[in-house]
Order: C-alpha cells, then structure tokens, then sequence
C-alpha cells in the first residue's frame, strides 16, 4: 500500500487568505496541498484541481463569514446548543450550513470538528477572544496606515504600533 506522506514544511496559512489560484499554487504541489488543507480542516475536500479545490475553499469562507455569530456561538457556549435542539439536530444544520456532511458522534466530536475548520480559516481559535481583537486591531491599523499613504506589511505585526508610529511619524 502506498503511504502519501505530507512535507512537514508545508505550512498551510489561513484559508481566509487564499484570493486566488495562483496563491494556492504558490503553497506547493497540488497533492500536497490539497492533503494539507483536509488534515487542516479535518475532513477531505473532494476536489479533482486547482480550480475547484479553490472554489470549495472560497464556499466555505463565505458559509463561515454568513453564519459566523451561529459558528461562534455554538464554539463558545454549552447552553446555546442545547436550545437549538438535540444532536442530531444541531449536527443536521452545521451541515446545512457547510452543504456537506459533518461527521460526528458526539458533541465534542462535533465541536472540534467546527473548531477546526474555523481556526482553519481565521488564523486562531474562535474562543481566544484577546487574540482575535489582536488580530482585528493590528488588521485595522495596517489598512488605516494605507490611507495615510505608509505601506506596513504584516512582517511587522513583532514590532510594537508605537515603534511603526515612530518610524513613519515624520516623514
């Protein structure tokens, strides 16, 4: 039996992050990529390309940015699962929500699974919230600083903001 073994170099980034096919190519080989985002999300995409490997990466963002309060909701608080209804019903609208089956056999199960492919696509885990303000925050400042004419790349998220104001302050 053949064994497909993953680069341990290849490091998938956030799947939010995928604009195009050609920054998909630009991860690797198709193979190993494609083998990188299932155990990434942790279910498999059934692709046969780029393209549609693309376009499913892209169905599944704009499923996670409509139903996002919903997603974090059921990642953050026990009480709001079980009013939406039993598990079988719950799993049913994740489902739903993705177009494709979920599959779980517990809550915990399917909670990790959701976990999964959400910090797939965000970057972080959704229950981190000092991290996503972080996130949100240096996002916002980098965009802000575009509209003042200063190009801040994301390489210097390390530095603190007050270094970056000092550097571009009196220009």
């Amino acid at each position: 039996m053949n064994k497909i073994c993953i680069s341990s170099d290849l490091r998938i980034p956030p799947l939010s992050h995928i604009n195009d096919i050609d920054s998909l190519k630009a991860i690797g080989a198709y193979r190993e990529v494609k083998l990188g985002i299932d155990k990434t999300i942790g279910l498999p995409l059934r692709a046969n390309g780029w393209v549609q490997l693309f376009n499913k990466i892209k169905e599944i963002s704009t499923c996670i940015n409509r139903n996002y309060d919903f997603i974090t909701r059921i990642l953050e608080e026990e009480e709001y699962i079980k009013e939406i209804g039993c598990f079988s019903e719950v799993k049913k609208k994740v489902s739903n929500i993705f177009s494709f089956q979920i599959k779980a056999s517990s809550w915990k199960g399917l909670k990790l699974k959701l976990s999964m492919i959400f910090k797939a696509f965000n970057g972080c885990d959704s229950t981190n919230r000092h991290e996503l303000f972080e996130k949100n925050k240096i996002r916002n400042f980098i965009s802000s600083s575009k509209l003042e004419g200063i190009q801040i790349s994301e390489n210097l998220v390390s530095r603190s903001m007050e270094e970056v104001l000092k550097k571009y302050r009196f220009r």
